[in-house]
């Protein structure tokens, strides 16, 4: 399976270790927008948790990637059970992380300038 998407991450990587190993992880927010009924803009942003296992990107990661950048993410789409307090289970989705590209967000357009000819005056 296979999942990419190109959001801003929500917060700089994390590093834990899980026995022997080492694990980064991270949120990255997608958004859409449509227009509603009454033609106002309506933008639903999705977070999507980011898990890193391989040890030679996860430094790379944490050195490189901080909040606010806007990356493209390829990945794999995994699903982890958990318990909550109360004991019901939840199922939670989470990319494992097969490649990340950082990006430039790009720059709002300018309107061009347009020269402004000045007319010469007829001689009559």
């Amino acid at each position: 399976n296979n999942a990419t998407i190109i959001g801003f991450v929500g917060q700089d990587p994390e590093m834990n270790n899980v026995g022997e190993l080492t694990v980064v992880t991270f949120s990255v927010a997608t958004s859409e927008s449509r227009k509603g009924p009454d033609d106002s803009l309506i933008q639903r942003t999705q977070w999507h948790k980011i898990v890193s296992w391989d040890q030679i990107r996860n430094m790379t990661l944490i050195d490189k990637v901080h909040k606010g950048d806007m990356v493209y993410v390829e990945g794999s789409l995994r699903y982890k059970t958990f318990a909550i307090k109360d004991g019901t289970e939840r199922n939670r989705a989470e990319i494992v992380l097969k490649s990340l590209h950082q990006m430039k967000p790009k720059e709002p357009q300018q309107e061009p300038q347009q020269e402004h000819q000045q007319e010469e005056e007829a001689p009559w």
